[in-house]
């Protein structure tokens, strides 16, 4: 989450002031949230993603639009370490119902039922990252891990 709001800060999608929240995280309009607990109101619930909106200093609040097309304000205890986050990258746990685009999976185990949830959440093309001294141990590693899978992912021979 650090680097990638960074690189969307250095490409000017992160702009006007800065929230400093209780926790020491920043959050500007365009920042990439994830709520961690409902909101007090109950509008929102645990793992819900959204854009912030606009960012009110002075009133410390934000407003932020969730993915579903919804404008909430959140503002004290719902802007604290254990209820609010940055959203750019999240955990195949919390994604789990979220549907998007594109997906990024980082292979560090958790078998085939953890992978299906992670393959299964974007419309166009998933990705998977895997840590491996050379592709051979890679598919090893793959063949390791989901060898009760139906289907193998399609290597299509890219290494980044």
């Amino acid at each position: 989450n650090t680097r990638a709001r960074a690189a969307w800060a250095t490409a000017g999608r992160l702009t006007g002031a800065e929230l400093h929240a209780p926790d020491g995280r920043r959050y500007a309009a365009g920042d990439r949230i994830v709520t961690l607990a409902p909101a007090a109101r109950g509008a929102i619930v645990t793992s819900q993603r959204g854009v912030v909106d606009h960012v009110d200093v002075d009133a410390r609040r934000l407003w932020v639009r969730m993915d579903d097309g919804q404008l909430h304000r959140l503002e004290g205890d719902e802007l604290s370490a254990d209820r609010l986050d940055h959203g750019y990258a999240v955990t195949v746990h919390r994604a789990q119902g979220a549907t998007v685009d594109t997906a990024h999976r980082l292979h560090d185990g958790g078998g085939r039922e953890l992978a299906y949830v992670a393959m299964s959440r974007a419309r166009r093309h998933t990705t998977i990252h895997l840590v491996a001294d050379d592709l051979d141990q890679a598919a090893e590693d793959l063949r390791r891990d989901w060898r009760h899978a139906l289907v193998l992912p399609r290597f299509d021979g890219h290494v980044a």
